[in-house]
């Protein structure tokens, strides 16, 4: 018997035989595909970047030879990624409503922050359903992180000030003590001595 080769007459024979199938799984196909890409939402990328100026002063040296506290970059993506900035960023994108637990969590989500090698630049990712609403939570984290950033080195830089002061106080009134016992010392030899 011998071997038949189908050519392309009899492969189209074939399919308007059954036309009325392949046109069913067609538009099934179809219609699935539709249904899909439907139910998919789409997400947008914003991208910010800030530079981490590094400030070292003589306490901070001294401090990081006894005490490693981490990579700054790493401890300032933590905060970035905090519930507290993701409850300011949130405050400020709903104002003057105020945001439910839901809201800020949804924001916290969209949050990722990536470290740029060799660099001290932070990448503040952010996903939202438009590309407005994706710069929107961008701009509204990473002006959370630098408000809450800088209140925290203000206070630092007080409670440093304070400290100093308060060094400083108690090294006067030492120095007046030991200075008025000198003085009560000296003045009891020199009257005992009868010059």
């Amino acid at each position: 018997m011998a071997k038949e080769e189908l050519i392309f007459s009899d492969y189209m024979a074939i399919i308007l035989r059954r036309k009325w199938f392949v046109l069913a799984i067609t538009l099934l196909v179809a219609a699935g595909t539709y249904w899909r890409a439907s139910q998919e939402v789409m997400q947008f990328k914003s991208k910010t970047r800030i530079k981490i100026q590094r400030q070292v002063t003589f306490a901070e040296m001294f401090d990081s030879v006894l005490t490693s506290s981490g990579d700054p970059l790493k401890n300032y993506s933590f905060e970035i990624t905090s519930s507290v900035v993701a409850s300011n960023a949130a405050a400020f994108l709903l104002s003057p409503a105020q945001p439910t637990p839901e809201d800020i969590m949804a924001l916290r989500a969209s949050v990722q922050v990536a470290i740029i090698e060799s660099t001290d630049i932070l990448e503040i990712s952010t996903l939202g359903p438009s590309p407005l609403e994706a710069r929107r939570r961008g701009e509204a984290i990473t002006s959370a992180f630098i408000t809450m950033h800088d209140k925290m080195m203000r206070q630092n830089a007080m409670d440093v000030y304070q400290s100093i002061r308060d060094s400083r106080d108690a090294m006067i009134n030492s120095l007046k003590e030991r200075e008025a016992a000198l003085v009560q010392s000296l003045g009891s030899r020199i009257i005992g001595s009868g010059e």
